[in-house]
């Protein structure tokens, strides 16, 4: 009788172990599935990237490696893109709605003269790419905001400046790639970040 009883806990063991291992593969693909879908769904429901949001976060990338370097002033120059219909604005840090049109593909098309900051830069410093104009109040803050980026800049007083990236008006609408110089100028605390065609 201790014999059997033995047997069976041993079975009982030796069943256990084998359901584990197959409820550790079933989570694995279970996980692995989920991840796929998720995937495939971001890619079908994204909005498709002309290039345009690819090159607001080489933008913010660079800025901030220029807020890492030690010299008060500093500058670099890179190519730069924006596709047809878009528009970057830099909004300074604080809670106003201080911003400087960096770049608009079709310069003097979107008329408008106010901007409300989109929730996601926060007090932050962002650059935000907008297809369209942007919102104007609280409610619509978000209106046209395709992809806003403050990556490196949180925490820091920044106030933009820029003439405009593009303002020739007759410019080639199949050439939207410019050369683009970025400026740093750290007084006090404050960083002013000038960005200007070369």
């Amino acid at each position: 009788m201790h014999a059997i009883f033995f047997k069976k806990n041993k079975k009982g063991f030796e069943w256990q172990i084998s359901e584990m291992i197959v409820f550790f593969f079933g989570a694995i693909l279970l996980i692995a599935l989920v991840a796929f879908f998720l995937k495939l769904q971001s890619a079908l429901f994204a909005e498709e990237d002309d290039g345009s949001i690819a090159n607001l976060k080489r933008l913010n990338e660079e800025i901030k490696e220029l807020l890492g370097t030690s010299p008060d002033q500093d500058s670099k120059i890179i190519n730069y893109f924006i596709g047809e219909d878009k528009m970057l604005l830099g909004f300074d840090t604080g809670a106003t709605n201080d911003f400087t049109i960096i770049a608009q593909s079709k310069p003097g098309q979107m008329m408008f003269s106010s901007a409300y900051r989109p929730f996601k830069c926060g007090d932050s410093a962002c650059l935000c790419l907008y297809n369209g104009v942007p919102g104007t109040t609280s409610p619509n803050s978000d209106q046209n905001v395709v992809d806003c980026t403050s990556g490196g800049m949180s925490g820091k007083n920044i106030i933009f400046s820029s003439p405009g990236i593009f303002p020739i008006p007759n410019l080639n609408p199949n050439n939207r790639i410019r050369q683009i110089r970025i400026e740093k100028n750290k007084q006090g605390d404050t960083y002013n970040i000038d960005i200007r065609s070369t």
